[in-house]
């Protein structure tokens, strides 16, 4: 559920920051006040997230970390103090408390720089799932990923696996054998939600493993997904909104030119 902006608008940032430490850390009352000073993203704010990253208490550097992380960020532009956050976000990779360590990884995966993104899949063999997803999650469509996403799909944690498997299939520019045959591995896998992903990243490449399996799932209105019918529209690059007829009707005519280019190529 996302924050309510209309109640914390009103509470000071002292307040918003005491209210990052209450309950447990994934409790959903701390991160709506870790989104609100995000939102907030004044000097004040940055200052409180640099006084709680350089505290004793690892809450408070992991809950001053994931501020930075995205303080005052938006679609175009970095937010304030990009460089200084960077930094701060960096130097904690080395933190001997697994709670901030986390935070820092997948602030890199936010903050997205060449050395951060360096830094996030040095992280890829780490011995806490908890890092290993922060890596997924951050290598997200970046074809410098790859090599590490494809170790992550085949991890013994079911979300690192599933968020792995969604991030090599977002990178755009990857439509290699290697990438295919590592999505095609995980059609038969154990979490239902990963061999979904699998088959919607071969759909986008066209692949026809991917397009049958895809095509099946929208013939089947019992057991078709929402996110099958986003993967189809996707494919075949029209609206959302797009009738379920005319989206099988698409996946049909791709998968017969496939067919005949591999009839033309045998012949």
């Amino acid at each position: 559920m996302a924050a309510d902006f209309t109640t914390l608008k009103d509470k000071t940032t002292e307040e918003l920051f005491a209210q990052t430490l209450e309950g447990e850390y994934d409790d959903e009352c701390p991160w709506d006040a870790v989104s609100a000073l995000r939102v907030r993203g004044t000097s004040e704010v940055f200052q409180e997230a640099v006084n709680f990253c350089n505290s004793t208490d690892p809450l408070k550097r992991a809950r001053g970390i994931d501020i930075l992380a995205q303080l005052g960020k938006k679609m175009k532009d970095n937010g304030p103090h990009f460089d200084e956050r960077v930094s701060i976000c960096l130097h904690h990779i080395s933190d001997g408390d697994i709670i901030v360590l986390r935070s820092a990884a997948y602030a890199l995966g936010y903050l997205g720089t060449e050395k951060c993104i360096e830094e996030l899949i040095k992280l890829t063999d780490h011995m806490d799932a908890g890092v290993r997803h922060a890596v997924a999650v951050g290598l997200m469509g970046n074809p410098k990923g790859v090599s590490s996403l494809i170790k992550l799909i085949e991890d013994e944690d079911d979300e690192v696996r599933n968020w792995a498997t969604f991030s090599l299939g977002m990178i755009s520019t990857g439509d290699t054998p290697e990438i295919r045959n590592a999505l095609k591995r995980r059609l038969e896998d154990s979490f239902g939600e990963v061999r979904a992903e699998a088959m919607w990243g071969l759909s986008q490449r066209k692949d026809p493993v991917g397009l049958k399996m895809l095509l099946d799932c929208i013939d089947d209105d019992d057991e078709c997904l929402s996110g099958d019918l986003m993967a189809a529209a996707e494919t075949l690059d029209v609206d959302y909104d797009t009738p379920v007829s005319d989206l099988r009707a698409g996946l049909r005519k791709i998968l017969e030119s496939l067919d005949e280019k591999r009839c033309e190529t045998k012949c």
